[in-house]
């Protein structure tokens, strides 16, 4: 089973989604993290920790639609985001069985 999580949806994104997806796929042998994002970038991040590297995976995605812009406008302008690609893994990949996306401060 796969989870997509979205790096950049939390205000200490990357990094703590990244730790917490390592911490996560530490703990449980059942599944494996998709983390979509800049690719780059989380590799970058990624090779910083001691994370079973077979069981995260990266989504390459190149844009964020951020709590400043309007949603409908977001998705119909950022194509690449990481909640549009995500989406998009979700209905069209069946190994992909959820999506999560952070949300700081709730």
């Amino acid at each position: 089973m796969k989870i997509l999580i979205d790096a950049f949806g939390g205000d200490n994104s990357p990094q703590d989604v990244i730790a917490g997806s390592g911490a996560a796929v530490k703990a449980r042998k059942d599944f494996t993290a998709v983390l979509v994002g800049d690719k780059e970038l989380l590799d970058v991040h990624l090779s910083r920790y001691g994370y079973p590297q077979d069981r995260i995976e990266i989504l390459d995605a190149k844009q964020v639609i951020t709590c400043d812009e309007e949603p409908t406008v977001g998705v119909r302008t950022k194509p690449d985001s990481t909640i549009c690609k995500a989406f998009k893994e979700l209905k069209t990949n069946e190994e992909m069985k959820a999506f999560v996306v952070s949300s700081d401060g709730l």
